[in-house]
This record gives C-alpha cells, structure tokens and sequence, in this order.
C-alpha cells in the first residue's frame, strides 16, 4: 500500500490535514525526508515513521514534528491504532 509508506502523491490531502501520519517505512528508496515532505505537504501536523533503518541518526525536522520508532513499537502503536477504529 502505497499511502502507508508515504510516497509522493499517495496522502489525500482532505483525510490527513490537521493530524497526525503514521507511515510505515518498508521502501528505503523513499528517505525520510521525502516521507516528512509528504506528510508536510498534505497539511499533517506530524509524523510517526516505523522503521528500523536509521533509527538512531539524528534527524532535523525543522518545525514539523516527526518521531522515529522501530517496528516492535511500530507494531504496538499500529495494534492501538487499529483497536480505536
């Protein structure tokens, strides 16, 4: 699923402004920039990325508030997620 990864063009701008993006990083040819940019861009508040991959190199966010957690968290965030709905 393309929108779970955040590629450039997959989030609808209408269902992701003024929240906050879980994206779920399985393509490391898509960096963590470009996943922050599209986020960004489509008027999310903010990020949570799951992926292992560069985990512990800092990141600057600038203004944006993005959070970088493995995939165990990763996992436990989504199980929360999907028990709300």
């Amino acid at each position: 699923m393309h929108c779970s990864n955040c590629y450039p063009g997959s989030l609808d701008a209408r269902k992701v402004a003024g929240k906050i993006v879980v994206c779920v990083s399985t393509d490391p040819m898509v960096s963590r920039r470009v996943k922050k940019l599209v986020a960004e861009g489509n008027g999310a508040r903010g990020l949570v990325l799951i992926a292992d991959a560069e985990k512990d190199v800092p990141f600057v966010a600038g203004g944006f508030a993005l959070s970088q957690v493995g995939t165990d968290a990763g996992a436990q965030i989504l199980e929360y997620i999907n028990s709300t709905k």
